[in-house]
């Protein structure tokens, strides 16, 4: 089904007018030569990227009300609606899915407690990352605080860089609502966690949030450590298997790092006898071939760092899987079961497959396997019908208008009229994964046909006049040339 058969007229219109807005700055590149006017272009595009930005702050909240009044029967509608358009907006905005619900929550206080924010947005004098720090430093209050606090600082955010705003935001916050502050300061103490992450160059990213008091005590304790260890007489024979090298700053950032390591594990940096998991995918044609490895918890590395981390610690017994692919496209080997949840080798095998979340964007951990096809409509539990989520996107794919549809060797994600693509991560030293496709927006099936709608006398039409008319009012229109 074409969107022509689902849109409107005025709809249409409106799509291919924005759409053309992409074409005439595109249009552009290689007009001026003149080294003058360079930054400011690159001045009015970041003004008009601000605007935009705004428009699709208004659409995202407009989409909320729309699913509310489309769910209003169903019980905690609202919420519902929240949550239906959240995993819309990161699909057509191509984000994470939980930064499609943050940027839901986003839309709704600016447009209903911060519209001085949005006409700054508007104007060009912010962006969406500064209008989410104002959301941010504002959580908590009332409608009537936020615009306190927004008013307050509304005469210096052009001139503020995204720091300044943050503090600037926080200590009108703190004079107009000290007990909401407290209370909210109190609640964050729940959140304290640690986090890691891959890196490149077979590097990890550990990160903590902890209370402030206690962060600053490890923070201190640490560059304590780094400048014993830097004002040693022989820095680069420290104990540990890397030592110290470089300009006396990078040395010093080198010990807090191996004073970390050292004050969590108890072994000097580099020694710590660490339990990995190895899986090594081997061609099902050669079995003794050596090939490249998935460390879980972590992504793919080479051949020669898996063999580093098993032979580093012999006192440790690393478990090592050997997982056998296909020798012509380096695919895994499938699997099936008669059962109608993924248990056993058969979930290992597709959470090693699929190694992150298949949902487009999302790339999160994989904590959920389940059916493409839904078994209550007859899916098999097969490797070819199943695939890795979050447990977040899990449970999104059940929300009304979510479709998905494919195997998993290529995955088709649908909401309303946004559809996105997904494929298996090409395995360790194999093949890389087929191109993207490129396609229209295609509405999902079970939307229906709209009826023809008669003309009305009381609505202008759309016409080729109209939209002419209203372009000549954009500020780029008689700079950018025009079929005669």
């Amino acid at each position: 089904m074409d969107e022509t058969e689902v849109l409107d007229e005025a709809e249409l219109a409106a799509l291919s007018l924005v759409r053309s807005w992409r074409s005439q700055v595109n249009s552009t590149a290689g007009q001026y030569v003149s080294s003058q006017i360079n930054e400011l272009l690159i001045q009015e595009l970041e003004m008009l990227h601000h605007a935009i930005s705004a428009r699709q702050i208004e659409l995202t909240a407009q989409a909320v009300d729309a699913a509310a009044t489309r769910l209003g029967g169903q019980a905690n509608a609202a919420g519902l609606a929240r949550r239906v358009t959240g995993a819309g907006v990161a699909l057509a905005r191509r984000r994470h899915p939980i930064t499609g619900q943050r940027l839901v929550h986003q839309a709704l206080v600016l447009t209903q407690d911060l519209p001085q924010v949005l006409a700054g947005m508007r104007a060009g004098e912010l962006g969406e990352t500064q209008a989410a720090i104002l959301v941010r430093e504002t959580d908590g209050l009332s409608s009537t605080q936020r615009s306190e606090v927004a008013d307050q600082v509304r005469q210096r955010w052009p001139v503020l860089g995204d720091r300044g705003l943050g503090e600037a935001a926080r200590a009108a916050a703190a004079r107009i609502a000290p007990d909401e502050i407290a209370a909210r300061h109190s609640k964050a103490i729940a959140d304290r966690h640690v986090s890691f992450r891959s890196a490149p160059d077979a590097m990890l990213r550990l990160s903590a949030l902890l209370p402030l008091r206690d962060g600053l005590t490890c923070v201190q304790a640490l560059q304590a450590a780094a400048d014993t260890a830097v004002a040693s007489p022989d820095a680069a024979a420290q104990p540990g298997r890397w030592g110290l090298s470089g300009t006396r700053r990078e040395q010093w950032r080198q010990a807090q790092a191996d004073a970390l390591v050292a004050g969590i594990t108890g072994h000097a940096p580099g020694r710590s006898p660490t339990a990995v998991t190895v899986n090594l995918l081997i061609p099902v044609d050669a079995l003794t071939a050596n090939g490249d490895a998935y460390l879980q918890g972590y992504g793919n590395i080479p051949g020669d760092l898996a063999r580093d981390l098993i032979s580093a610690h012999p006192d440790v017994e690393p478990q090592i899987r050997r997982i056998f692919t296909a020798p012509d496209t380096g695919d895994l080997v499938s699997m099936e079961s008669r059962s109608r949840t993924y248990t056993g080798l058969l979930r290992e095998f597709i959470r090693l497959r699929d190694q992150h979340c298949r949902t487009p964007f999302c790339e999160s951990a994989i904590r959920h396997i389940d059916h493409i096809r839904a078994a209550a409509r007859g899916g098999p539990t097969t490797a070819s019908n199943g695939d890795g989520t979050c447990e977040h996107c899990n449970y999104t794919k059940q929300l009304p208008g979510n479709v998905v549809t494919g195997s998993a060797q290529h995955t088709t994600h649908t909401i309303g009229l946004v559809t996105a693509h997904s494929y298996p991560p090409a395995p360790p030293g194999g093949p890389a994964p087929p191109p993207a496709i490129t396609l229209p927006p295609q509405p999902p099936r079970f939307v229906h046909r709209r009826r023809a709608r008669r003309p009305s006398t009381a609505r202008m039409p759309v016409t080729k006049a109209v939209i002419h008319d209203f372009m000549r009012n954009l500020p780029s229109y008689h700079d950018t040339p025009r079929r005669q």
